[in-house]
């Protein structure tokens, strides 16, 4: 019995724990802002 109430509080923990991070991802905007520049040369060998 006592292995049973274990296991489901740790279940129970682990959905939470889901949650947070999904509601975390969702609620987050990332701005993104900035140049960037290539240069290089083509050569065959």
């Amino acid at each position: 019995m006592k292995n049973t109430k274990n296991i489901i509080i740790i279940a129970l923990l682990f959905c939470v724990l889901i949650m947070a991070v999904g509601y975390s991802t969702l609620a987050t905007t990332f701005n993104i802002n900035g140049t960037a520049e290539i240069t290089g040369e083509w050569t065959l060998k």
